[in-house]
């Protein structure tokens, strides 16, 4: 059997067991009655903030690869999407790095150039939490200084004088604070949909905290760990199978747009005859090559 497929039924396994084993400690049938009284309106908007959240990301990415190629927004959204598909299979969101095997036109240098802006764009994400970590725990100062400091490291991480610091980083900078505080501001919706009752700097302290945990590899899209450390950080707060049910929802955050993703995957592998893909990693024979 290919490696590849035994790794990735591991992971399922893991995450199953994981699941299981959270929600007959939390007692499976109070579980399905929470889930049975989500909030409605909580719950419709905190699904919503998928379609601002998928648009700010491809954004990002079209300014972020701007000093190195050009790239439409409608190309920066396809790459997006199907870069969520491949975080499905792919631990600790490492199927972000398939954007840059998904742009067109160059060099092996200018690829690997592009790649590294993957890894730019993942250490912001980082940092971007913990200035979220900051605000909630010590309030605005410190992370105004957690923002200074992520400005200067950035700063010379992102140095290229083929373009004005102005017009490289502000875009950068706006589009990372935007997008996290979607991020940040769905998982709190999920909490309230919930009827959990947490204060937003709750949430700016621990659900970063959970999100971490979810990167730990292992398990398939951080499932069974990241629900863990949900119910171990709200344990003063709410119920276990109140925050089992927060942590199915929070799973949708990989699994809604990796499903997205897939379409589009897809819908790029239907061609007429004699047509190539317009992916140029997914052949018309469905092969996936990050080249």
């Amino acid at each position: 059997m290919n490696r590849g497929i035994v790794v990735r039924i591991v992971k399922l396994a893991v995450s199953a067991v994981l699941l299981v084993a959270l929600i007959r400690a939390a007692n499976w049938t109070d579980v399905l009655a929470e889930a049975t009284k989500l909030d409605r309106a909580w719950l419709v908007a905190s699904l919503l903030l998928f379609v601002p959240q998928t648009i700010v990301s491809a954004w990002r990415w079209q300014k972020l690869i701007a000093p190195l190629t050009q790239l439409t927004l409608g190309d920066s959204l396809r790459h997006t999407l199907l870069a969520n598909a491949m975080n499905l299979i792919v631990p600790a969101k490492g199927g972000d790095f398939s954007k840059a095997a998904l742009v067109e036109g160059l060099s092996t240098t200018e690829r690997t150039q592009v790649a590294g802006r993957v890894v730019i764009e993942k250490l912001g994400d980082v940092a971007c939490l913990f200035v979220c970590m900051a605000l909630g725990l010590g309030g605005l100062q410190a992370a105004v200084t957690s923002l200074l400091v992520l400005l200067t490291v950035g700063g010379v991480m992102l140095r290229d004088r083929r373009v004005p610091a102005g017009e490289r980083w502000l875009p950068v900078l706006l589009s990372t604070v935007g997008l996290w505080c979607l991020h940040l501001f769905q998982m709190h919706a999920f909490l309230q949909a919930a009827g959990v009752d947490s204060a937003l700097a709750t949430t700016l302290v621990r659900a970063p905290l959970a999100l971490f945990a979810g990167l730990v590899p292992g398990t398939f899209c951080g499932v069974g760990t990241r629900d863990s450390a949900l119910v171990y950080l709200y344990a003063d707060t709410a119920p276990a199978a109140t925050m089992a049910v927060v942590g199915l929802l929070t799973s949708l955050r990989y699994l809604v747009p990796g499903a997205v993703g897939i379409g589009v995957m897809l819908a790029a592998r239907i061609k007429p005859v004699g047509h190539a893909s317009r992916v140029p990693w997914v052949s018309t024979t469905g092969d996936v090559s990050l080249r």
